[in-house]
């Protein structure tokens, strides 16, 4: 009885760890189907492809930020370079206004603009406003000081229409009328080698008037050679300025070496125009300078919106990054642990097959003790 009851003990402490065994390869299996379903594995595929893309959208706004903060630059250099052209600009047209300010005071007193008793007498003969003929010269290159020489004392001349108008009253200062655009037919033979000095003016026609028999030759020598082919009234002059008569000659040397009343206006219309091309100029350069300021404003915003994507960007992919690798930890650890969990499964199983043969065995003892129990008792009784 008692070897029955230790054996049925046995049995029954051996079906117990089966038990045991059972519920913890069920847990382990439970746990692994837990590993199987769990997410990380896509996620982190997810992640993957995400971090894919968005290196691919960063490299792309890099290049256009590339392009941006070049074209800013390009606008800048544009701007700087425009800035000093328009200095220079302003320099030339600062110099040549004050030059032609001078030029035109110079002017003014060598044609007695300045003159108020003239001024007024002009003023009440209703040309106050009228040209003086030197200003409306247009003398032939490099005959400008011969042509003053031959027009001594008419340059500062008023120029009018008709002379008739102007008649009588006249004023308490010199003045001089000329018809300027009259047109003169100047007859008559010239001296050998010379040509009319009017020939050398293209405008106005009426300065013939002034110049019937005034001729003009290259040079001082010949032009003093001629003087006793002259007649009373004739004059020839070099170009140099040199006038020369029939027994006389005459040369003005100016003064202080300046530039004659023609040789002036001729270099005051030149300073008009470069003055008027520079103004031009310097309204073109504000212009271009607020076109490009406004375009490098447009840009500069252009530049600022694609670096805040960019730094956008940048901010994605470190949270993508950290959300990848906390994923592959993870998945590393899951695998860890599955290739754990089969291992304890394999060697619970092996555990398990032992127990069961062991509580086989004992099932078989317990039994056969129960069929020898009866005969024993019999041969006992």
């Amino acid at each position: 009885m008692q070897s029955a009851e230790a054996e049925r003990a046995r049995v029954e402490q051996i079906e117990r760890l089966v038990s045991n065994t059972q519920e913890r390869v069920q847990r382990l299996h439970n746990e692994q189907a837990t590993l199987a379903g769990s997410a990380h594995a896509g996620e982190l595929t997810a992640a993957e492809t995400e971090l894919t893309e968005l290196e691919q959208q960063l490299n792309l706004s890099r290049e256009t930020l590339a392009q941006a903060e070049q074209h800013v630059g390009e606008l800048r250099d544009r701007s700087a370079g425009l800035e000093g052209q328009l200095h220079e600009a302003r320099h030339k047209l600062e110099d040549a206004s004050g030059r032609l300010a001078g030029l035109q005071a110079l002017q003014q007193a060598a044609l007695h603009e300045d003159d108020p008793a003239l001024q007024e007498w002009l003023g009440t003969q209703g040309i106050d406003g009228s040209s003086r003929l030197a200003q409306r010269l247009e003398v032939e290159a490099g005959w400008e000081q011969a042509v003053e020489a031959g027009l001594s004392g008419y340059l500062e001349a008023v120029c009018v229409e008709d002379l008739g108008k102007a008649a009588g009253n006249w004023p308490k200062a010199s003045v001089s009328l000329v018809e300027a655009d009259r047109q003169v037919n100047v007859q008559g033979q010239l001296p050998v080698g010379t040509v009319l000095l009017a020939d050398k003016i293209q405008s106005p026609s009426g300065v013939a008037s002034l110049l019937g028999q005034v001729f003009a030759i290259e040079d001082d020598a010949a032009a003093i050679a001629l003087s006793a082919q002259l007649a009373p009234g004739q004059m020839v002059v070099s170009r140099s300025g040199l006038c020369v008569g029939a027994g006389w000659l005459r040369f003005d040397a100016g003064q202080d070496g300046t530039e004659g009343v023609v040789a002036r206006e001729q270099t005051i219309r030149g300073l008009r125009e470069q003055r008027t091309e520079l103004e031009r100029r310097v309204g073109q350069l504000n212009a271009d300078i607020a076109d490009v300021g406004e375009a490098l404003k447009q840009a500069d915003g252009t530049r600022r919106e694609q670096s805040t994507a960019v730094e956008e960007l940048r901010r994605k992919q470190a949270e993508c990054m950290a959300r990848r690798q906390s994923l592959v930890v993870r998945v590393e650890q899951n695998q860890k642990r599955a290739a754990e969990l089969a291992a304890e499964v394999q060697e619970l199983e092996v555990q398990q097959q032992e127990q069961n043969a062991e509580l086989e065995a004992a099932r078989q003892r317990l039994s056969l003790i129960h069929i020898s129990e009866p005969t024993r008792l019999g041969m006992i009784s």
